[in-house]
């Protein structure tokens, strides 16, 4: 079985100011995720440290959880520990794990943004100044799942823009055991499946709606019965969404 990894760069921080406001922090980030914990090194006396350090955290591929998972960052200064409570808190930074993008293979694309520092809640403003950069993705070590069975047939999905003098074309005819409802809903599983795993999507829902029209409208472009077949501009109407999708068009 596989396994997600969150992989995150501490690059550097900016502007940071001891409690004190005076000479300079010797800072180091503290990273936390779903109960695991990792540090840096320390940058010695430095307002503007760098570390350029990479962590990667182990996380479920498909946790069900996944938008109430946070990851946070907290930048400390070994210069000015607190009588009793160790080294002085500088500033937080706190992320949603399903802000970050996932890959399938490790990549060395720049997902890096720039944060401000933020308190604590309950504690004051008072010493909490700057900004950490941090570059984070999610590793996605899984096979892929839930495959299209070769005995189905396979539709491809376009979006068109402009169409003029087009003519029906003789597909073959594809013998398959499985009923047109049964593909239908196997696909859709399919997409859902991978529309999950990928966190670049705003809205599932309206994603699904669209793939779930295409599957239904593709089986009776390709009817054995060119009679049957629809004309290419209610086609349009129905991938628009402008004309509904009839039954009595279907091809079963």
């Amino acid at each position: 079985m596989g396994t997600c990894k969150l992989i995150i760069t501490v690059e550097l921080a900016r502007g940071l100011i001891p409690r004190d406001g005076h000479d300079s922090p010797s800072a180091y980030v503290e990273l936390c995720f779903d109960g695991q914990r990792i540090r840096t090194t320390i940058k010695e006396e430095d307002r503007n440290p760098a570390w350029n350090e990479s962590f990667w955290f182990d996380m479920s591929p498909d946790p069900s959880n996944i938008h109430d998972l946070v990851l946070q960052a907290s930048v400390y200064n070994t210069n000015e520990p607190i009588q009793g409570r160790g080294n002085y808190f500088l500033g937080m930074v706190t992320r949603n794990v399903a802000s970050f993008h996932r890959f399938y293979e490790p990549t060395h694309r720049r997902q890096a943004a720039l944060y401000p520092l933020e308190r604590r809640r309950g504690m004051p403003m008072v010493g909490v100044r700057g900004e950490l950069l941090l570059n984070g993705y999610i590793l996605d070590e899984s096979p892929i799942r839930a495959p299209i069975p070769s005995s189905a047939p396979v539709s491809l999905c376009v979006e068109v823009i402009n169409a003029t003098n087009l003519k029906p074309v003789d597909y073959p005819v594809v013998v398959t055991k499985t009923s047109s409802n049964d593909f239908i809903d196997l696909t859709l599983r399919t997409w859902r499946n991978a529309l999950q795993r990928s966190l670049g999507y705003g809205s599932l829902e309206t994603y699904y709606e669209q793939i779930k029209r295409c599957i239904q409208i593709g089986p009776m472009c390709v009817n054995p019965n060119l009679s049957k077949r629809l004309p290419i501009m209610k086609v349009i109407r129905m991938l628009q969404g402008s004309e509904s999708i009839s039954c009595d068009s279907s091809n079963e």
